[in-house]
Parts: C-alpha cells; sequence; structure tokens
C-alpha cells in the first residue's frame, strides 16, 4: 500500500505520521480479531488519522473503550516491530488472503510476541514510538449488516 504524501509529515518523535497510524492498525486489527470481535477487511489513511474497515456479528461500537485500552497496553509495552521477506509459500501470517497471488515475495511486519502479519509498510521499529492511540469513532456502515469502520489517531 502507498501512503499519501499527506502522511509523510513528522510527528513529535521526528517519525512520519504514516508509519506511526499503519503500525497502530495492526495493534487495532489484532486486538479486534483476537476478542472475537470481527474480522479486518481494508485500512485507510489520511493526514493525520486511520480508517480500519471490520466485518463484525456484535455492536463493535460498545468495544470502543476497551479496544483502545487494550490497544495502548501494547504499545506501551514498547515492543519492536522488524520487517523482513519470505517467499509467499512459506509464508506462516493469517491475513496472506489479502495479498494479491501474483505476489511471490512476501513482505512481514512482526510486532515481537503479539503478531506477524503480510504488510507493504512503513511502520515504526517499536510500538512505544506509535504514542497514544485514540479511538476516534466507531460507526455501522449505512446499508450493510454488519460492516464497522474505527476511526483512530494517534499523538
Amino acid at each position: 500500500m502507498r501512503l499519501p504524501d499527506d502522511t509523510a509529515e513528522q510527528g513529535p518523535t521526528g517519525l512520519r505520521m504514516g508509519e506511526r497510524l499503519h503500525t497502530a492498525e495492526h495493534i487495532i486489527r489484532t486486538v479486534v480479531e483476537e476478542n472475537g470481535y470481527g474480522r479486518f477487511t481494508s485500512i485507510r489513511l489520511k493526514k493525520n488519522r486511520g480508517r480500519a474497515t471490520f466485518l463484525s456479528g456484535i455492536d463493535l461500537s460498545s468495544k470502543r473503550q476497551e479496544i483502545e485500552e487494550k490497544v495502548n497496553q501494547v504499545i506501551g509495552k514498547d515492543l519492536p516491530v522488524k520487517k523482513y521477506t519470505t517467499p509467499r509459500e512459506r509464508a506462516d501470517v493469517i491475513n496472506l488472503d489479502l495479498v494479491p497471488e501474483s505476489v511471490r515475495e512476501v513482505t512481514i511486519y512482526e510486532i515481537q510476541g503479539f503478531n506477524r502479519l503480510a504488510c507493504k509498510g512503513p511502520h515504526v521499529g517499536k510500538t512505544g514510538d506509535v504514542g497514544k492511540c485514540t479511538i476516534l469513532s466507531i460507526e455501522k456502515k449505512e446499508g450493510t449488516y454488519r460492516e464497522y469502520f474505527i476511526h483512530y489517531t494517534v499523538e
């Protein structure tokens, strides 16, 4: 995924906002999925916020505070984030279905001891560099039965 130019502005840590938002999305995704609240489908990054889309059989908005607290707990652990590539057939990640079949070398980002996801990046070097994550809102997409948007930002 290529980030828009407006995510290139530097945050207080000196890191690009896009790197911080993208890493926060990996944490949000894992918290939502591992707690059985929903399944990730897509991400969209803008200047200073992100939107992650999930399919959920529950009212995901009722979990806003819990998700935010769990995400910030992971950020606070200051876990290393490692990047590596591997042949597709050897990629041991849960989200390989989101990577086009034509991609033979898969880029993996691993938050040590937390998750390992296929992704193009970019990301921060450790979770503590993300900064505090705030879930701005969780809204159900109009006209759908179970599609939710989680809008978030980092400080």
